[in-house]
């Protein structure tokens, strides 16, 4: 790398690792015999603020799933994720309800969930050596043909624990309501929104997640699934746009 930003993107790959050395995420071995392992490979991304400039690069080491046995490697692989129109109509209800509305964000959500399976993969050159090295994974790494699945899974458990009830029609949507107070939850993979009436029931959900996960607290929602979000809680008004994602495209 000789590019401006080489030190950034190193520092993207070294956060990386960490990640996966902090949830243990796998454990070096050598393959045994009979078995295959998949290949693996890192993904770069640049990561832009709602004004279009640069708020960080992202490194992902990932799985190459495609490579992976239907019924060995793998069995449910469904996972539901939030609509656009799902989304929108969250909004107008917080517009019409006066809901205060929050983003968290969960970081390297997929290395949350233990695998089932018994899966090997072959780490990139560089990451523990420069000859093939072989790990056995412990946990749901992206790329994997079940990670979403694994994912979705354990946020799913985590917002019932909470008490949190999921909509029949819409599995990413979850509500609760006592005493008045009201709590709704759409998720976006590893991105969720958090409608409340009610300050302090919002941050209570937030502390139970914060103690499953590593969280991000974006505060309130300014940008989501590609789309500006402005709110005017005390006008009771809101717009979304991708004025963005268009200027990109002329």
């Amino acid at each position: 790398m000789h590019r401006p930003e080489t030190s950034e993107w190193l520092a993207a790959v070294d956060e990386e690792l960490a990640a996966h050395y902090r949830n243990r995420s796998w454990e070096i071995s050598n393959l045994p015999k009979g078995k295959k392992a998949i290949k693996s490979r890192w993904v770069f991304k640049t990561k832009c603020k709602a004004d279009g400039t640069v708020e960080k690069r992202k490194a992902r080491l990932v799985a190459k799933g495609y490579l992976q046995k239907a019924g060995i490697d793998y069995e449910e692989t469904f996972a539901p994720i939030l609509s656009y129109s799902s989304l929108r109509l969250l909004l107008a209800l917080a517009v019409q309800n006066d809901f205060y509305v929050n983003q968290m964000d969960v970081v390297t959500a997929f290395l949350n969930p233990s695998l089932k399976e018994e899966i090997y993969m072959e780490l990139p050159e560089g990451v523990e050596g420069q000859k093939p090295v072989y790990c056995r994974l412990n946990k749901s790494t992206y790329g994997l043909k079940q990670a979403s699945r694994a994912w979705y899974d354990m946020l799913d458990g985590t917002l019932r624990n909470f008490g949190m009830k999921r909509l029949q029609n819409e599995p990413r949507i979850y509500h609760w309501r006592k005493n008045e107070k009201t709590l709704i939850v759409g998720t976006y993979v590893d991105d969720l929104i958090i409608l409340s009436n009610d300050r302090r029931t919002s941050k209570d959900l937030k502390a139970a997640l914060q103690k499953q996960f590593e969280m991000k607290d974006l505060g309130e929602t300014h940008w989501c699934l590609g789309m500006r979000i402005v709110y005017d809680k005390e006008h009771k008004r809101l717009s979304i746009d991708q004025e963005r994602h268009i200027d990109q495209m002329l």
